[in-house]
This record gives structure tokens, C-alpha cells and sequence, in this order.
């Protein structure tokens, strides 16, 4: 899930719990890009910044 402050790993349902927090701020522009680009590749993402596929 991505929010305005960071990304939010969770686990799968229906045991979601927080795996991992990444603030962006931990990030450069272009780092959030790549991240973003890996998620979509490998991951289900949401959350209001999700890619509408």
C-alpha cells in the first residue's frame, strides 16, 4: 500500500499485518519511481496511489 508518507508492506489477508513501513522521505525522487516500478511488477498493490489496472 502507498500512502502520502511512505510504503506499507503488509501481509497477505486474512492475517494483514505490517511487514514493512518505508518512509519516502528515506528515498529520492527517482528511488520512489524504481520502488513503485518493482512493486507493480511483483506485488499486489493498495491503496489511493495504486495503479487502476
Amino acid at each position: 500500500m502507498e500512502t502520502a508518507a511512505g510504503f506499507v508492506l503488509l501481509n497477505p489477508a486474512p492475517h494483514r499485518m505490517v511487514v514493512l513501513y518505508l518512509p519516502k522521505r528515506a528515498l529520492s525522487a527517482l528511488g520512489i519511481d524504481r520502488l513503485r516500478e518493482i512493486l507493480d511488477r511483483r506485488l499486489h498493490r493498495y491503496g489511493r496511489n495504486a495503479p487502476q489496472h
